[in-house]
């Protein structure tokens, strides 16, 4: 479904779909989940879906570049999926270790699927510092 929705004061129209409760949208090359109970700040639905890699839209897995355990930065690349004939990067938005994979190469996924999780360091147990104070 295509909705009108607001971020910063601007409206833009997106692709939607609800999936178990949870309203799956790509927004500006990305996407992401919202849930109608999440609230903001550490530990809502937007932090998780950071940590979490899903198939933006239906299609086959092509390549995986990580293994389980691998050291990753935002922004490296983590698997390869193809879907109406075209590639897809799909990358990690937030620093830490590969925790899982769900996924394997030739694999057909559906839109939504967890595909890789990213264990953080906050989830070793160690916040991160924000300007100098514990968060």
């Amino acid at each position: 479904m295509r909705i009108e929705a607001e971020f910063k004061g601007q409206v833009d129209v997106v692709e939607a779909e609800w999936i178990a409760g949870r309203l799956w949208y790509h927004w500006r090359g990305e996407t992401r989940v919202w849930e109608p109970s999440q609230r903001r700040g550490r530990g809502s639905g937007e932090q998780i879906a950071r940590e979490v890699i899903v198939a933006p839209m239906p299609g086959k897995v092509t390549k995986i570049l990580r293994q389980i355990g691998d050291p990753i930065q935002a922004g490296d690349l983590i698997l390869v999926m193809e879907a109406m004939k075209m590639e897809y990067s799909l990358r990690a938005e937030v620093a830490g270790r590969i925790g899982r994979l769900e996924c394997q190469v030739g694999e057909q996924v559906s839109l939504g699927k967890k595909l890789a999780q990213i264990e953080t360091e906050s989830e070793a147990g160690t916040e991160p510092k924000v300007d100098g104070a514990m968060k």
